[in-house]
């Protein structure tokens, strides 16, 4: 059963990644990137050997958070799998297995543009959308030094990228409110839809902590509610910068991976998931400098995501 997890960045995908990580014959290891790169599923064979560069000539992430090459462990066994593996998903069931468990499950926040391939490719694959109020995630990884602007931008696009597919019985949504609410309850769910059966030890804390500049919750550590409302605790002006730059921004959906994705702004997340969609009384412009320095930025290092096909616009 391999599965990948993707979505925005601070939606709870690390807390989900780890609470998986306790089963007795479950895989999920720190993000790779590995299943972010739509060479690696269309040419195996020309593009295999770049796993093992991560500069220069290594394999870029499509979207708006750059990152180049993948990070694996024990580079002389990955150089003889690579020798091995006619595929990604040959190559990725083979080194997963060397971690001495049945299945495996990946999370990188940047797999949701590539959750077409990975179904496509892993024909008995599933893939975990995970979602969060908006304006909660975009406090948070504005509380990381990501710029409001870029932040929302990440939010909007990593969410709705493939967001097509959701009808699709491989695809789960799962909401980092609910998880944090019945955790039982969602992980239950959620091992059902992997096939696996629910542990109990799942939902125990570990004694290491794991926390990001800016967060509030330990990864590793018991579940509580210090990150809902994230973005009610900031003050007046950091919350109108938030919702002025969500209210600012807009869905490109003429290239893939948004190409059939109806939704076009971050209120129509809001709307379809319950969350409160915020709007200021008066209208206020935006700095549009940050979004268009990560366009050229992108384009400049020869990015997949660049000038002629970023999935984000002004309205």
């Amino acid at each position: 059963m391999p599965a990948i997890i993707g979505g925005s960045s601070s939606t709870g995908s690390s807390l989900l990644v780890n609470i998986l990580n306790r089963h007795s014959e479950i895989y999920a290891g720190p993000e790779t990137h590995l299943f972010t790169k739509p060479r690696l599923y269309n040419d195996w064979q020309k593009h295999k050997e770049a796993i093992l560069t991560k500069k220069g000539n290594g394999l870029k992430s499509p979207g708006i958070h750059r990152f180049n090459g993948v990070i694996l462990d024990d580079a002389q066994s990955i150089s003889d799998l690579l020798g091995q593996a006619k595929s990604l998903s040959q190559f990725a069931d083979e080194y997963f297995s060397s971690f001495g468990k049945d299945d495996w499950v990946e999370k990188t926040p940047a797999n949701s543009y590539c959750f077409d391939y990975f179904l496509n490719q892993f024909k008995d694959g599933r893939v975990i959308l995970m979602i969060r109020n908006p304006y909660d995630a975009i406090a948070s990884m504005a509380a990381r030094g990501i710029s409001i602007l870029k932040a929302a931008s990440i939010y909007m696009a990593n969410t709705l990228a493939n967001f097509d597919l959701r009808d699709d019985a491989r695809f789960r949504i799962v909401s980092y409110e609910n998880l944090i609410a019945n955790p039982e309850s969602i992980i239950s769910e959620v091992c059902y839809f992997l096939n696996i059966s629910f542990e109990s030890q799942m939902l125990e804390p570990e004694d290491e902590v794991i926390m990001m500049d800016g967060w509030k919750q330990n990864e590793k550590g018991a579940m509580g509610k210090e990150s809902i409302g994230r973005f009610s605790d900031l003050n007046q002006e950091l919350q109108n910068e938030i919702i002025i730059a969500v209210e600012a921004i807009k869905l490109n959906s003429n290239e893939w991976p948004f190409k059939s994705v109806q939704e076009q702004e971050i209120s129509d997340i809001c709307r379809l998931f319950g969350y409160d969609h915020l709007e200021l009384v008066d209208r206020q412009k935006t700095n549009k400098l940050d979004l268009w320095k990560e366009e050229l930025e992108s384009t400049i290092k020869l990015y997949p995501t660049n000038i002629f096909n970023y999935p984000i616009s002004f309205k």
